[in-house]
């Protein structure tokens, strides 16, 4: 969110508030749509059941994502922050998942990193 906030100049405090918990709201209800339609899952319980789950499903998520979408514009060699707002971008629609053998998204669709050598 800081990087979302400072390209988009927003420095006060409540504004920043209000967009996080519009998305942190968007980004659970997903996430207890799916997982309430999801027959596999056990029934939560308890409240501290329903916590743990919560900060396992995200908490992980977005630290992982953070690290990977810096390591993506390190490794291109980024160096002004609108290329790096279209590099994270990109990451998040293309999900940057790794296939079988190992290319990323972007190289699938012909986007390939640059050349550091």
């Amino acid at each position: 969110m800081k990087n979302y906030f400072r390209a988009k100049g927003i420095v006060d405090d409540a504004v920043k508030i209000n967009t996080t918990s519009v998305f942190l709201i968007n980004i659970s209800l997903l996430w207890w749509r799916g997982r309430a339609t999801d027959k596999r899952r056990c029934e939560i319980r308890t409240w501290q059941e329903f916590q743990c789950e919560l900060k396992g499903q995200f908490y992980s998520h977005f630290v992982e994502k953070e690290a990977r979408t810096k390591h993506e514009v390190e490794q291109r060699g980024v160096q002004k922050l609108s290329e790096a707002m279209t590099v994270a971008e990109s990451m998040v629609k293309l999900g940057l998942r790794k296939d079988k053998l190992g290319s990323s998204k972007f190289e699938e669709m012909g986007v390939h990193k640059k050349n550091h050598n």
